[in-house]
């Protein structure tokens, strides 16, 4: 096949994924009531699940990604963490192609906490979005995802999670079932070769993502 074939081809498919991309959208949206909501989640998944249903960003954890354990101690402590200060983490950056902040924790009984701005061009940009979105956290409102990666890291962590005092929330895991556990759901559409990040690809030319296996309108609508 020639190489403007190839173009062609894709061309064509990526305006039919687009066009099923905004269908699935509309199709959400009309299932899920509008009402604005806070989504706290310890990756991009809380701004996936915004932008798909048009809601307004009510979140600070929004094109971000947080280690497992410090996102458990976030949550844990949320109000707590909402009043530090995030400044520039300069070392940590320089590992990372984004730019990498820290929330300086005001007591020697709490621990800093790092928060991963992979979709921020800079740092400074990353903080006024931040600091613009806590604003706007609907504490009456809030719905706890802890996107667990159970391959890498200890599930004590997903125990500790269910006790926490939110009435909404829920733990995603992609590798085990914890059945034990209930404020949990097992992922099926990553293998044990794959990394979770695949949920957020596209399931073909469907316009959804494969997270949306899950059923987040029900989770956000109870």
């Amino acid at each position: 096949m020639k190489v403007g074939d190839i173009l062609i081809i894709n061309n064509i498919r990526n305006k039919f994924l687009s066009f099923n991309i905004k269908k699935h959208k509309k199709k959400m949206q009309k299932l899920y009531n509008g009402s604005n909501i806070t989504i706290i989640s310890n990756n991009c998944l809380a701004g996936v699940i915004y932008n798909i249903l048009g809601l307004e960003f009510c979140s600070p954890t929004i094109n971000q990604w947080m280690k497992m354990a410090e996102y458990y101690e976030f949550v844990s402590n949320l109000k707590y963490y909402m009043q530090c200060e995030l400044v520039e983490n300069v070392e940590e950056s320089k590992n990372w192609k984004f730019p990498v902040g820290t929330l300086i924790a005001k007591d020697s009984s709490h621990n800093n906490l790092n928060i991963y701005f992979n979709h921020y061009d800079t740092f400074e940009n990353a903080k006024t979005k931040w600091e613009n979105r806590k604003q706007k956290i609907l504490w009456d409102k809030l719905y706890v995802i802890y996107d667990f990666n159970d391959k890498d890291f200890d599930g004590e962590l997903l125990y500790k999670f269910d006790e926490l005092p939110y009435k909404h929330k829920i733990s995603l895991t992609h590798y085990k079932s914890f059945d034990e556990i209930k404020n949990t759901y097992k992922m099926n559409c990553i293998s044990d070769n794959e990394d979770i990040v695949k949920e957020f690809d596209y399931y073909g030319l469907s316009g959804k993502r494969y997270f949306e296996e899950w059923d987040y309108i029900d989770f956000l609508t109870k």
